[in-house]
């Protein structure tokens, strides 16, 4: 099979979930046997095709206002310029067919579609190119993929985004699969009209790379429980839920370790109010040494995660997880079992959940087990079959489409 992923960013440039999910699927199918290229956004403003690990990475120069990342801190005129181009670029829909010209791909699966815009969709419907189109985020249907404002999470959508996405919704109709990381992102996206007629609408959960099984002992109930934190420091994740809950049960008994980036500000802000014993602001941190770590993460999103990758990454160490009852989050953890859930926001909900797990422990070894067990469902091979057959599925979709003919490559 030959197949070209479209992503934004590209290893070794990706700062996300998605980026990490396209690596893992495109080197576990040239391992697998596959011919596989990437199309990504050239950072340096140059195209360039370069080799990783076997997989071709084509870096398309980008035609817009400014490059994406990272975004600018202060909104400017640049800013809404930038969104209505993004919008509908059709520069970037002739390059990327230049690019597809040349590798004549059985099969294209888009992934994050900032920066390209949904102008490929139709570009690529129009040159019989099958097309899978993976949903990290609210991208389609949102102007800041997040649907969340200052005021919280939106019910319902904007006048700005109805206006701003109706070139994404109208084009969504020339995708062959819509597939989605969590049934939550694919029922919220589609209840907004996109991908209408689209028959295959799957839910195909991120890859995980598992790390070798080790022994896992019980926490030591001699010291404190080590809780962790792991990824963006930033006010949509909800560090402060978890800063709070555990200032009021005490450093004797929780000894909190944050790692990942945050705005200088931000953590000078947190480091002010939360600063103390048992509180570590670790910075940046490589996620296997962090989880190998910890006893427990927590993720206290207040935003609609899709799916946090780092849950299941937790996982794969063992590691149970508390998180926020939002968005793909509960399609994740099972209650009990490999985790449990608090409402968003909650302090006195995160408070006594963790109170219980010091004052009633748990079977902390029958949790890590089970959380092995849910973290090698996601593996990576697992992960690539399932998507494999989206591709299959694609290709036959497309072939039945009156009037359409899908010309493979040689």
């Amino acid at each position: 099979m030959k197949v070209l992923f479209v992503s934004t960013l590209y290893h070794p440039h990706g700062i996300g979930g998605a980026e990490a999910t396209v690596r893992l699927l495109a080197e576990a199918a040239v391992r697998a046997g596959d011919d596989v290229a990437v199309a990504t956004l050239a950072p340096r403003g140059a195209a360039l095709t370069r080799d990783e690990a076997g997989v071709r990475v084509h870096e398309v120069p980008l035609f817009n206002l400014f490059f994406p990342y990272p975004w600018p801190r202060k909104q400017t005129w640049r800013t809404p310029g930038w969104h209505m181009l993004d919008a509908w670029n059709p520069v970037m829909a002739r390059r990327l067919m230049a690019l597809v010209a040349r590798e004549a791909p059985h099969v294209v699966h888009v992934h994050n579609l900032l920066g390209f815009s949904a102008a490929i969709w139709p570009a690529l419907a129009r040159h019989g190119v099958p097309v899978v189109q993976t949903l990290h985020d609210h991208y389609v249907a949102c102007v800041n993929s997040l649907m969340f404002r200052s005021s919280g999470n939106c019910a319902a959508r904007c006048l700005r985004c109805r206006v701003a996405c109706t070139p994404r919704r109208i084009a969504s109709r020339r995708v062959d699969v819509v597939t989605a990381v969590s049934r939550r992102l694919l029922d919220r996206v589609t209840g907004f009209g996109l991908f209408e007629g689209i028959g295959p609408r799957l839910v195909i959960p991120n890859p995980n790379a598992l790390p070798p099984a080790m022994p896992r002992s019980a926490p030591d109930p001699a010291r404190p429980l080590r809780v962790g934190f792991l990824g963006r420091v930033e006010p949509i994740k909800g560090p402060e839920i978890l800063l709070e809950a555990a200032r009021r049960i005490g450093p004797g008994r929780i000894e909190l370790r944050l790692g990942g980036a945050a705005r200088p500000d931000h953590l000078a802000a947190l480091q002010a109010r939360f600063a103390g014993p048992g509180v570590a602001f670790l910075g940046p941190v490589e996620p296997a040494a962090f989880l190998a770590t910890i006893d427990l993460l927590v993720v206290p999103s207040l935003v609609e995660e899709a799916a946090g990758r780092v849950v299941h990454e937790a996982f794969g160490f063992g590691v149970p997880v508390i998180g926020s009852a939002i968005g793909g989050i509960p399609e994740q953890i099972r209650e009990g079992a490999t985790g449990f859930l608090v409402p968003p926001g909650d302090v006195d909900a995160l408070e006594r959940r963790l109170r219980q797990l010091l004052d009633a422990p748990p079977d902390w070894a029958a949790m890590a087990e089970a959380c092995r067990a849910e973290a090698e469902r996601h593996g990576v091979e697992a992960i690539l079959a399932a998507t494999r057959a989206a591709w299959a599925q694609a290709i036959a979709a497309h072939a039945a489409r009156p009037g359409w003919r899908w010309r493979p490559a040689a």
